[in-house]
C-alpha cells in the first residue's frame, strides 16, 4: 500500500517517468521512496481510469462474494496472473486480490487440518455459551464479515453467525445474552429460591468461562496443527 504522501499529481508523475524510462523501476524506487508494485498498480489505474483514478477515494470498493470467489478461481487455474484477473474483474488493485488469496488458503488449510484429524469443526451445535457467541464474532470480523467460513471453522450454522454478528452490531457484547426461559425482572422469589438461582448463575458462569478457555485453545491449537487424532 502507497505511502499517504503520495498526492494524485506525484502518482500521475511516477507513472509518466516510468514510461520514459522505459519501464525501469530501480531508479524511481530509489529516487521516490516507492515500491514497484505500488508503480504498476497506478500505471494499470492509469491505464484504465487516467489521471482521476489516482486521486483518493473516501471508501473502498466493495466487492460481491461471488467476484471473489470467481477471481480466486481463475487465479488458481494458472492461465492468468494477478495483474490479468485484478482486470478482469475490476478489482481496485493486484494487493486486493492477493489478500483474499491469502484468507482463501488460509481458512483451506484450517478446514483440511480438521478433516485430516477427524476434528468436528462443521458439526452443528444446538447450545452455544455467551463467550463462544463473543469469539465467534471475533471470527467473522476478523474475516470481513464471511459467514460461510466463519461457520465451518466453528462449527455452527451460517444463520447463527449473521444473527449474532447483527445483534453485537446493534447492541454490543450483551445483546448476545442467550435471555430465553429467564424470569421476568421484579418476579417475586424466596430467600431460598433467590439463593438457589445465585448457585445456578455461579455454575454457569463457570461453565462459560471453561468453554470459553476450550474454544480458543481448540482454535489456536488448530490453526498451529497441534491437534491430533
Amino acid at each position: 500500500m502507497a505511502h499517504p504522501y503520495y498526492t494524485a499529481d506525484l502518482k500521475w508523475k511516477i507513472v509518466q517517468e516510468y514510461k520514459k524510462e522505459g519501464r525501469v523501476l530501480a531508479k524511481l524506487t530509489r529516487k521516490y521512496g516507492v515500491h514497484h508494485s505500488s508503480v504498476k498498480e497506478w500505471e494499470q489505474i492509469v491505464n484504465k481510469e487516467g489521471k482521476k483514478g489516482l486521486e483518493h477515494r473516501p471508501h473502498e470498493k466493495v466487492y460481491s462474494k461471488k467476484v471473489r470467489q470467481a477471481a480466486i478461481a481463475d487465479y488458481q487455474s494458472g492461465n492468468y496472473s494477478l495483474r490479468e484477473v485484478s482486470q478482469k474483474y475490476e478489482i481496485s488493485s493486484p494487493s486486493v486480490l492477493r489478500n483474499w488469496l491469502k484468507n482463501y488458503n488460509r481458512h483451506r488449510d484450517i478446514l483440511e487440518r480438521a478433516k485430516e484429524r477427524g476434528i468436528s469443526m462443521t458439526a452443528k451445535r444446538q447450545k452455544t455459551t455467551k463467550g463462544e457467541r463473543i469469539q465467534i464474532v471475533r471470527v467473522a470480523l476478523q474475516n470481513d464479515k464471511d459467514y460461510q467460513v466463519t461457520a465451518e471453522l466453528c462449527g455452527v450454522s451460517y444463520q447463527q453467525v449473521y444473527q449474532w454478528v447483527r445483534k453485537y452490531e446493534e447492541g454490543g457484547w450483551d445483546a448476545l445474552d442467550d435471555r430465553r426461559g429467564k424470569p421476568k425482572p421484579g418476579a417475586a422469589l424466596t430467600i431460598e429460591e433467590k439463593l438457589k438461582r445465585q448457585i445456578r448463575e455461579k455454575e454457569k458462569e463457570n461453565e462459560r468461562l471453561k468453554a470459553e478457555v476450550d474454544f480458543l485453545k481448540k482454535l489456536e491449537q488448530l490453526e498451529k496443527g497441534e491437534i491430533k487424532r
